[in-house]
């Protein structure tokens, strides 16, 4: 069933794949930024993660 979803761009639970790719690098900007020490130890964490810092906001935040 999930060849269905693949060949509509879309993931098991009818998510478009770029959105629950978003998703993730929101949610993983947030715990990023509540475990930090500073702003400077986020900058460094997001860094290593390969994420920035505006995958922490949401479209209406930005």
């Amino acid at each position: 069933m999930t060849g269905f979803f693949m060949n509509f761009g879309l993931d098991s639970i009818g998510q478009k794949q770029g959105e629950s790719d978003r998703i993730e690098r929101y949610r993983a900007a947030r715990t990023v930024a509540a475990g930090s020490i500073d702003a400077a130890d986020c900058a460094l964490l997001l860094e290593l993660l390969g994420l920035e810092p505006k995958d922490g906001f949401t479209v209406r935040d930005r």
